[in-house]
């Protein structure tokens, strides 16, 4: 933070003393910046502009822009002390702002500890009390949270706007030729919800604006002026090839989309500007012959960036400062203590201590699980967004990575979690009652277990918030992590002698009697020793790796992303976008948009997204925000002016009416999910309509070009949404090929473990999470589609395959948790050493005379699912649909009785094999319980799957 605040204070500094200290010139030469003060140098502007009267201003995304002729009377200040006084207030406060951040960055940011504390209390009894508790204090600080940040956008708006409402800025601004309105769409567009997530985007701002203006510096620096009448085509060529090189350098490199999208919004717009034909001694506001000038309408761009930088910095930093980490830490806390009930809540339901149905309680478990995964996504972004606040300096390196294995520990016990529900659902209606019998026996050391490894847990989160563990901390650590290893040993003597004793003798009679009991007491060990491994982890004090600034800079490879054919796909796509609105806008349309107007490629531009949906769903947000924010600030601004430009009402009014625009819309971006895009757009577009230069009786001139912006924008969104619907698959198509992936992935994961073999990287654990999420996105879109002559998209199937997926997924987890002993060993940052099952399993199941004929069912039965499942998605119609029902079977009858002989056949050997009693994690007889589980689990969920396929017709 303190280089970049004093990057921008340096840069501003040289810059003011620059256009302050000019030299003299000729007015009206091509060498010379346009000095407005000057009475020749307005004449000169005026006569350029008449002999273009034909021709609409094509200075970047915007209509011609009113002279400061009819500006208020000028105040006793000059422009160029006003100026410099508001540049020594934003070196000031970004002074200040850095003293805060430093203050602040080490103290704990504000929790509801008391709500929290509540929550898991009642988890232990009251499951439904503690998630509406839980539900009701998110919900609080979620409002008061977008409350806050949207006031603070709206005060940096207003700082933004100063430069619109105080004469002698705007004069100043217009003077040097800077279109300042943009400055308030910086700000909206680039705050976000802290420092850091705020400075990520900033960077993108700035380092595409800069470009834009490397990219005219260079163009002027050849061909000053660009395009004049009378010169030959072979110019304009040049032209035209260099902002198609340029064009494609932005779209194809792998730079970060917001980089891509300030750099080609300006770009295209100046070099529209430079393509224009003009008439002979047309003074062009840009740098000539590589001699640069301040007073440079593209260089104005990085000018007003780094204005709108430095005001979106201060509005997140005083008083408070709002910091990515310190808000990681407040979420590690969160999820921590949410964590610990999702513990207590999952243990009480299986001891048949919670109070109410066990199956609306797990039910409630699930919810909670759901909202935990959402507060792990925000930790992610604010963990990433960190860095950006203090680039991995000091013990900060270790805060992070810490947090960032917090993220993947939390997961992994999430995983946990989800198997142990998948253990109770099967049986929670209807316990037997052996499962009572067994509670008795074992609840006592299982509740014990479980506080020790919750106490381990906050122990290693206590840990993280520093990044230091001193000796004193190690040997606490150490203290509990054999608490958990004796409880864990206590658990497991605990449960074999009682499951001898209430199941019987024989594996086979325990497997049937017990089958729930050792698949839950297996899983809650095994989340014990994930706790365990991350409190030795910590102990280990193994020093962890940090991420410099300068190794961030020279990791970056422009052409990295060339081979992607994901992002060729956009890049081809949205180039082709462009060019269309570039001939569009060249060329004009129809004689309503008038020739040569840069709005609709510039709007485009600004418009690249990297999401990819349904089209149709995309571009209807862009025409609300684009149109709406236009109109609406259209109409903001009328109001504003009505009482005339010089009057104090002017001003009082613009401000007030700048504030509740600006807050009313980030409140809405931040609060809606759904429309949170469209609220996006309509504050950027309305606020640079809000901010136009004050024209107390504007005319018709003026009246025609609001709607001509009108036009601009939707035939902007039109070539979009051809572009997008006539060179990218449809969100049903999408969705189907998603599915298909989907289910081969999982077929792929189950053959692959059977044989203990590790899955491909494509078929991942990771990989199937994604598809998971993106099929259910995608289905969700494809039931919004129109589906002209076509059979209507089929969206409970999808659901289904979501659902059951979910379910494939964590039995899969639980299997290798079982052949490796280790819920570890599936982790994102896993020891490849753990992804080797235990042979002693192996070499008993392949003992079994029923194990090949089990394993070749288990081939043959996926098999058959994905290729029906692959039928039912592609179906083009009903008769398709019901025909491949009946063509393809899935026999799970053939997989079942295997299961039993198998059950059967261990037992024996298991005697003969003479194992010492370990750890039930680790123990060959409760894996063995385990796997026959997970695989009769697996025969369930595809004939779930399956009776949806048959029934969706």
């Amino acid at each position: 933070m303190s280089s970049a605040a004093g990057m921008w204070a340096s840069v501003l500094s040289v810059y003011f003393l620059t256009s302050s200290a000019a030299p003299a010139c000729t007015p009206g030469s091509a060498s010379c910046p346009l000095d407005l003060d000057d009475d020749t140098s307005v004449a000169f502007v005026q006569r350029s502009f008449a002999a273009l009267t034909h021709k609409p201003n094509l200075l970047a995304r915007t209509n011609t822009t009113k002279l400061a002729k009819d500006s208020p009377a000028p105040t006793s200040l000059s422009p160029e002390t006003t100026a410099s006084m508001g540049l020594l207030g934003i070196i000031v406060l970004l002074m200040a702002s850095f003293i805060q951040q430093r203050r602040y960055i080490n103290i704990e940011d504000e929790l509801v500890v008391e709500a929290t504390e509540k929550t898991k209390r009642q988890a232990k009894q009251f499951i439904g009390l503690a998630l509406a508790m839980d539900r009701d204090n998110d919900l609080v600080l979620f409002q008061q949270q977008n409350i806050m940040l949207a006031c603070r956008a709206g005060v940096a708006t207003i700082g933004a706007s100063l430069i619109t409402f105080v004469p002698p800025l705007s004069d100043w601004f217009t003077q040097m030729a800077y279109e300042h309105k943009y400055a308030a769409v910086l700000v909206l567009w680039c705050m976000g919800k802290s420092i850091g997530a705020t400075l990520s985007d900033l960077w993108d701002a700035n380092v595409g604006t800069f470009l834009a203006f490397l990219f005219s510096f260079l163009i002027e620096g050849f061909y000053p002026g660009g395009f004049y009448e009378g010169d030959s085509p072979q110019k304009w060529m040049i032209g035209v090839g260099y902002t198609l090189f340029t064009s494609f350098v932005m779209m194809f490199g792998s730079w970060r989309n917001g980089v891509r999208v300030w750099c080609l919004s300006y770009h295209l717009g100046n070099m529209m500007t430079w393509l224009m034909p003009k008439e002979p001694g047309y003074v062009t506001t840009m740098s000539p012959f590589f001699h640069f000038t301040p007073r440079d309408s593209s260089f104005g761009y990085v000018v007003i960036t780094l204005i709108s930088s430095s005001i979106c910095i201060m509005a997140l930093s005083l008083p408070v400062p709002r910091m990515a980490h310190r808000l990681a830490l407040r979420s590690m806390e969160t999820s921590t203590g949410a964590i610990e009930s999702l513990i207590w809540a999952t243990l009480k339901i299986y001891t048949g201590e919670a109070q109410g149905s066990a199956t609306c309680n797990l039910l409630r478990t699930k919810v909670f699980s759901e909202r935990l995964t959402e507060e792990l996504d925000q930790l992610s972004a604010h963990i990433s967004a960190s860095w950006w606040e203090h680039f991995d300096m000091g013990n900060f390196a270790n805060v992070r990575r810490a947090l960032g294995k917090h993220v993947i520990v939390s997961a992994g016990i999430q995983d946990c979690l989800k198997s142990m529900r998948t253990a109770l659902n099967y049986e929670a209606a209807n316990f037997k009652p052996e499962h009572y019998a067994i509670v008795k026996e074992i609840s006592e050391p299982l509740s014990s277990m479980a506080s020790s490894a919750v106490a381990l847990f906050n122990a290693c989160a206590g840990a993280t918030k520093d990044g230091i563990i001193d000796e004193e901390e190690a040997q606490s650590m150490n203290k509990l992590i054999d608490a958990v290893e004796a409880d864990i040993k206590e658990v497991t003597r605990s449960f074999k002698a009682s499951a001898i004793k209430i199941g019987g003798e024989s594996f086979k009679q325990q497997h049937e009697t017990l089958e729930c009991d050792w698949e839950f007491v297996f899983v809650m060990c095994s989340l014990a020793r994930l706790i365990q491994d991350l409190g030795r982890e910590h102990v280990s004090r193994k020093p962890r790796t940090s991420l410099s600034v300068v190794q961030a800079a020279s990791s970056f490879n422009p052409f990295a992303g060339m081979s992607d054919p994901c992002h060729l796909e956009f890049a081809i796509r949205n180039s082709f976008s462009l060019l269309l609105c570039f001939i569009a806008g060249y060329c004009g349309v129809f004689g309503l948009i008038p020739a040569y107007s840069a709005g609709i490629a510039t709007n485009a531009a600004l418009l690249l997204s990297t999401s990819v949906g349904s089209a149709l769903k995309k571009n209807m947000g862009r025409v609300q925000g684009l149109v709406v924010g236009t109109t609406v600030g259209t109409l903001l601004y009328g109001g504003v002016t009505a009482g005339g430009c010089a009057s104090s009402s002017y001003f009082i009014t613009g401000i007030i009416t700048t504030f509740v625009f600006s807050s009313f819309s980030f409140f809405m971006f931040l609060s809606t999910k759904e429309y949170s895009f469209v609220f996006y757009l309509f504050a950027g577009f309305g606020i640079q309509k809000l901010l136009h230069v004050c024209e107390p009786f504007p005319g018709d001139p003026a009246l025609a070009s609001y709607f001509v912006n009108i036009l601009i924008a939707i035939v902007c969104v039109t070539i979009l949404a051809a572009v997008d619907l006539s060179m990218s698959n449809s969100a049903c198509s999408d969705a189907a090929k998603t599915a298909m992936e989907l289910m081969k992935s999982i077929s792929h994961s189950i053959t692959v473990s059977l044989v203990d073999g590790e899955p491909q990287s494509d078929h991942s654990k990771v990989k199937i999470q994604s598809r998971i999420s993106v099929t259910a996105e995608k289905a969700f879109e494809g039931s919004l589609e129109p589906r002209l002559l076509s059979f209507p998209f089929q969206y409970e199937i999808y659901q289904a395959l979501v659902a059951q997926g979910e379910q494939f997924l964590t039995n899969i987890l639980t299997y290798r948790w079982a052949i490796r002993h280790s819920a570890s060993s599936t982790l994102q940052d896993a020891d490849p050493k753990l992804k080797h099952g235990d042979s002693t399993l192996f070499e008993i199941l392949q003992k079994c005379p029923s194990y090949k004929p089990l394993h070749d069912s288990f081939l043959k039965l996926f098999d058959e699912l994905v290729i029906s499942v692959e039928s039912q998605v592609v179906a083009a119609n009903a008769v398709e649909s019901v025909t491949s029902t009946m063509n393809e079977t899935v026999d799970v009858q053939g997989v079942t009785p295997n299961l039993v002989k198998i059950a059967d056949e261990i037992g024996p050997l298991l005697v003969e094999a003479k194992l010492e009693q370990v750890a039930l994690d680790k123990d060959v007889e409760g894996c063995l319980h385990v796997i026959l589980s997970v695989m009769d689990n697996w025969c369930r969920n595809t004939d779930t799957l399956q009776t949806t396929l048959q029934s969706s017709v």
